[in-house]
């Protein structure tokens, strides 16, 4: 965002990760293609301005994206 932008600002994206050993999914450190632990990037909505209330732009998107991914494993889910 550029410096005129006043607030905080967090990305959001719904990935697919890959599990360690235990079955635990493995937390990546950054969101792209590249980063240990990712196999794919389904959604990336870019960063979003982080406010005080629900009707912010991060926990509206912060919604869609658990949708998505609630959606994405009900796929997956019934594919196996």
């Amino acid at each position: 965002m550029p410096s005129t932008c006043w607030g905080r600002y967090a990305n959001v994206a719904v990935v697919e990760v890959l599990c360690d050993d235990q079955g635990a999914p493995i937390t990546p450190k950054m969101i792209s293609e590249r980063a240990r632990g990712i196999v794919r990037i389904a959604e990336h909505y870019g960063p979003q301005n982080v406010g005080k209330t629900e009707k912010c732009a991060f926990r509206q998107t912060l919604s869609k994206a658990q949708k998505l991914a609630t959606d994405l494993n009900e796929t997956t889910t019934d594919a196996k």
